[in-house]
């Protein structure tokens, strides 16, 4: 696909768009579900409210892009450059790489104050978490937490409603519940035994990390 092809399209979900030069680029309110951007270059360019859900940033170049409104929920930030990035209203939950690649105090950020819905309490109350939670809770036989394994934690995203929809067991053990009021953030909520069938059937072994 030539630079071309990415300017003109606007769903781009799982395009393969690594090392490529987009600095300065509109790419604003584009599909970007699931690309991967490793060590492409976004300097400056225009991203507003673009949907970069389980994008591939590693090592990508975001310096002073423009990230306002994005969604880059779940998007591996490990060691991308994030440096005068404009980040008003993005949303960076459970974004991959923060913890070891703070946000520069330069960024612009408004933060935004959510308050759990009480089905999501409930579901919680009842054995039922995110992903995410149990991504950290499971750990590969070499010791990496399953959130953090890039071969891995991506992989299990992508293939999220395929392993959910195609097992009635594992169906059975998932809840879809509205996480937070006066927000339209929706998320599954899986029980243990459900995380394991997921896992199970991506082949992956994992054990339980002692707490």
């Amino acid at each position: 696909m030539d630079i071309l092809d990415v300017m003109r399209k606007n769903d781009l979900s799982g395009a393969d768009l690594s090392c490529y030069s987009l600095g300065g680029r509109d790419l604003s309110g584009k599909i970007l579900r699931g690309a991967d951007l490793t060590r492409a270059h976004l300097g400056n360019a225009n991203l507003r409210g673009a949907d970069l859900r389980n994008a591939v940033l590693y090592k990508a170049n975001l310096g002073a892009a423009d990230l306002t409104g994005a969604d880059l929920r779940y998007a591996d930030l490990r060691q991308a450059n994030l440096q005068g990035a404009t980040l008003v209203g993005a949303d960076l939950r459970e974004a991959i790489g923060l913890e070891d690649n703070p946000l520069p105090a330069s960024s612009f950020i408004k933060p935004v104050v959510l308050e759990e819905t009480e089905e999501y309490q409930v579901a919680k109350a009842n054995g039922f978490y995110p992903l995410a939670h149990w991504g950290k809770q499971y750990a590969t036989s070499d010791g990496r937490t399953l959130y953090r394994a890039k071969s891995v934690w991506p992989l299990l995203k992508r293939r999220l409603g395929k392993i959910i929809f195609g097992d009635r067991q594992t169906l059975a053990e998932v809840r879809l519940v509205k996480q937070y009021k006066n927000y339209s953030q929706w998320a599954y909520m899986v029980s243990k035994a459900g995380f394991e069938r997921m896992i199970a059937a991506m082949g992956v072994k994992a054990v339980k990390k002692s707490s």
